[in-house]
């Protein structure tokens, strides 16, 4: 759900833009979802016309599409295990939830398709399940997610994820060793050759504890620098923490098989920080553990993709949208920064690699009646989409 008020719930008199309520429609239907914009009525009674003209203009793209976006099914072959789902205790407040928010943030950013899931779910429907930050694993979990591997599942830990409740050891099956959380509010990263692409020959600071772990001669992809101490009122060097000095007793993340782990919590970090190297590690670690991808193509970041299956026909969603941070100048909603969706920025020759479980004979641009030109090797289509604004949906059959 959406509204149509430029701040928050409750806003007389205020409208977004309306590239900004197509972005988000689209969004919705590309996920499977039914649309719902929120208004507020006048005290008189009275409907505002110019509201319903920009609700109006959003859902007129919407039911050109609808017959693509009923009955629909994800394709999904990546769930992140949320840590809110797993702790009552916030599933009633408003505060945000920093590793299951970073860990889509992540996905989202990378055009990965996933779900978000509790332990509910039907595991075996992936092939690799996210644990992020602080996903704590009691028996019961336990079996499931062991079960998982034993049918050539994949893990990505990070943080205290995979641990017992007591954390003091991982309640997966795993080598690794659990040795406490570290003594330094800050370390550094370096990354090995499997996990260097788009990161920095050099170190590059967290922003959180890592938990200490015994590799018991698994294969580290990452190492940590420590720091020479930690940073307080009497003992510091420069304006926020203490650099690098020597190579840690415990690295940074750690493949046994099937699994990786990452012994800080990255997913909490990216949230907090917006730090890409985090991100550009997990997507390392993705490729490391999947192969190649489901989706591969040249979008930016700001691009989103969903892919559906809606009977014998694929469905491939495609949106780009650039917030723009604006205003903000105190703690009240109205006075906080907004970010704004104003310009359609188009995007020219975005190249598609999509893995399908059929033969495709037709590659079709529904919202630019036209035909695209494809070539299918073995499970995978490869096409090129001439030219998107905030919404594309590709359909193959």
């Amino acid at each position: 759900m959406t509204g149509k008020f430029h701040t928050t719930w409750g806003e007389f008199g205020g409208f977004k833009h309306v590239n900004a309520l197509r972005y988000e429609t689209a969004a919705m239907i590309a996920n499977g979802a039914k649309c719902s914009v929120g208004d507020q009525l006048h005290p008189c009674g009275k409907m505002d016309m110019a509201t319903y003209e920009l609700i109006g203009a959003a859902y007129n793209d919407v039911e050109k599409l609808e017959q693509y976006c009923t009955d629909t099914v994800t394709q999904s072959e990546i769930a992140i295990l949320s840590v809110e789902s797993l702790n009552a205790c916030l599933a009633n407040h408003w505060n945000p939830v920093f590793p299951d928010e970073g860990a889509c943030r992540m996905l989202l950013e990378s055009q990965v398709m996933f779900d978000v899931i509790d332990t509910d779910a039907d595991f075996s429907r992936y092939r690799l399940l996210i644990l992020p930050d602080e996903v704590t694993v009691n028996e019961k979990l336990a079996l499931a997610l062991n079960r998982f591997l034993a049918g050539g599942g994949r893990l990505i830990l990070s943080g205290t994820s995979g641990l017992d409740n007591l954390k003091e050891k991982y309640n997966i099956n795993t080598c690794l060793l659990p040795l406490g959380i570290s003594p330094w509010n800050n370390d550094y990263i370096t990354v090995r050759k499997k996990l260097e692409s788009g990161s920095v020959a050099s170190q590059f600071v967290t922003y959180k504890n890592a938990l200490m772990i015994d590799p018991q001669g698994a294969e580290i992809l990452a190492d940590v620098q420590q720091p020479y101490f930690n940073r307080s009122y009497d003992h510091f060097c420069s304006h926020q923490h203490t650099p690098h000095e020597k190579k840690a007793d415990y690295p940074a993340v750690i493949r046994d098989k099937n699994i990786i782990v990452f012994a800080h919590p990255v997913f909490s970090m990216y949230r907090i920080s917006g730090q890409m190297l985090f991100r550009n590690m997990v997507r390392c670690a993705l490729r490391l553990l999947l192969g190649e991808m489901q989706f591969e193509s040249n979008m930016p970041s700001t691009a989103r993709m969903s892919y559906m299956r809606q009977n014998n026909r694929l469905l491939l969603h495609l949106l780009n949208a650039v917030p723009v941070s604006r205003g903000g100048n105190g703690d009240w909603p109205m006075e906080k920064a907004i970010e704004v969706i104003e310009d359609c920025i188009p995007l020219h020759e975005i190249k598609i690699s999509v893995a399908v479980p059929l033969k495709v004979k037709r590659v079709y641009n529904i919202t630019g009646n036209t035909e695209l030109e494809h070539t299918q090797k073995n499970n995978r289509v490869f096409f090129t989409l001439p030219y998107m604004e905030h919404h594309a949906l590709i359909m193959m059959e």
